[in-house]
C-alpha cells in the first residue's frame, strides 16, 4: 500500500468512528413548538426587563422634577420676602431724606432737643421707645 492509500483509509476509518460515536449519542429531538416557545419566553423576558428599566428611569425623573418644583416654590417665597424687605428699605430711605423725620428720629432715639427745649423721660416713653426699637429691628431683619 502506498502512502496515499493509507491516508485515505485512515480518513475513512476516522469518519466511520465519528459516525459510530454520533449514533451512540441519542439526543432527544425537540419539537419546533417547544423551541419557538423558548424563544418567545426569552424575548418576553428581555421586553419586560427593558420596560422595567424605562419605568424606573421615568419614576426617578419624576422625583427629581418634584424636588426642583419644591425648590422653585421655596425660591419664590424667598423672593417675596426680599421684595418686602426692599420695599421697607426704600420707604425708610425716602423718610430719611425728609428733614422733619430725621429731626424727630434724632430727638426720640438720641434725646436731642431743640434750643430751649427740655426733655423728660416718663415710663410710658420708655415703653414706647422699646416697642419702636422692636419694630425697627423687625423691619431691618
Amino acid at each position: 500500500m502506498n502512502k496515499q492509500q493509507q491516508e485515505n483509509s485512515n480518513i475513512i476509518a476516522f469518519k466511520a468512528k465519528k459516525k459510530k460515536l454520533h449514533k451512540n449519542v441519542h439526543l432527544p429531538k425537540v419539537p419546533v413548538w417547544k423551541r419557538v416557545a423558548v424563544w418567545h419566553s426569552l424575548l418576553m423576558a428581555v421586553v419586560i426587563a427593558v420596560i422595567g428599566t424605562l419605568i424606573l428611569q421615568i419614576v426617578g425623573q419624576m422625583n427629581q422634577a418634584s424636588k426642583i418644583e419644591a425648590q422653585i416654590v421655596e425660591a419664590k417665597k424667598e423672593e417675596a420676602k426680599e421684595k418686602e424687605k426692599q420695599k421697607a428699605l426704600v420707604q425708610q430711605v425716602e423718610l430719611l431724606q425728609q428733614d422733619d423725620y430725621v429731626a424727630k428720629l434724632a430727638r426720640s432715639e438720641y434725646y436731642l432737643s431743640k434750643s430751649g427745649e427740655i426733655i423728660f423721660n416718663t415710663p410710658d416713653d420708655a415703653a414706647q421707645n422699646k416697642i419702636q426699637q422692636a419694630k425697627d429691628n423687625q423691619s431691618r431683619h
